[in-house]
């Protein structure tokens, strides 16, 4: 009986000191995890901050802090409390020059920027604002008198433009003027001379002007055999470069298609 009686009173301490055991290892593990939580947002809150913003690509039009600042990112900011997805958008929605952007996390603490731009190549005026267009003449943003992208820019003096919205091609009351810019345009790209182009006036289709490089004012005639007086142009503006110098200008007229004449400035006419 007293033997039995033994057995009892081990099995009961036994579950007791098993049921300690757990409770320990229940308080260890718990410890642990806890301790880890505590440790994995301590370095959420001191390291997966953002201390650096990298602008990767160079633009002509905004400067790295408009970049940096139309993301809305900002120094000290949480790595996890912005998504790159839901930031690239914003990026394009707010700087309507650029056509994609890449927003890249390099953990723990550094955010890349890389965009790709429009090029915006001209742009025309709809009473007192102007609106950049793209090669294909769709309308990339809405400018003011100091944007960089209208003093670098090919201003088309055209009065028949309508409407002008971005993302769209510029709608003019001619289509057939519309067609007229874009023939030119072409053309004068093909040369290599669209970015020499301060100002295209093609208001009258049958005397077309513009003016390369703020020193040279040519006259165009109309259309016919475009391609050939756009050439023609090239070769003398090039001639009288190479045998005058480098500041040499000067008034030259392709009318009459198959040959130039070529007016130079003298040093009174070029100031006045």
């Amino acid at each position: 009986m007293a033997r039995g009686k033994r057995r009892t009173i081990s099995t009961s301490a036994s579950k007791s000191m098993n049921l300690n055991r757990a409770r320990k290892r229940f308080l260890v593990t718990f410890t642990a995890v806890l301790l880890a939580l505590l440790f994995v947002l301590f370095l959420v809150e001191e390291f997966f901050v953002v201390r650096n913003i990298r602008v990767l690509t160079s633009s002509p039009f905004y400067t790295e802090e408009e970049v940096v600042s139309a993301t809305g990112i900002e120094l000290g900011e949480k790595m996890f409390a912005f998504s790159e997805e839901e930031t690239r958008l914003e990026l394009l929605r707010k700087l309507s020059y650029f056509s994609d952007a890449t927003i890249t996390k390099k953990y723990p603490s550094d955010v890349e920027i890389s965009f790709v731009e429009i090029p915006g190549t001209m742009y025309v005026d709809v009473f007192d604002e102007h609106y950049i267009l793209a090669p294909d003449f769709s309308v990339i943003a809405r400018a003011t008198e100091d944007d960089l992208a209208v003093k670098t820019r090919m201003h088309v003096i055209t009065e028949d433009v309508v409407r002008c919205v971005v993302g769209e091609k510029v709608v003019l009351r001619d289509e057939e003027q519309l067609a007229l810019l874009e023939e030119i345009y072409s053309v004068l790209d093909s040369v290599g001379l669209a970015e020499q182009v301060e100002y295209l006036d093609a208001k009258n289709r049958f005397h077309i002007t513009l003016n390369c490089s703020g020193r040279w004012e040519v006259d165009l005639g109309d259309s016919t055999e475009l391609e050939y007086k756009v050439k023609m142009l090239k070769g003398v503006m090039e001639s009288a470069t190479e045998e005058y110098g480098g500041q040499v200008g000067g008034k030259i007229d392709v009318t009459a298609g198959r040959e130039a004449i070529l007016q130079l400035y003298t040093d009174s006419a070029a100031q006045s």
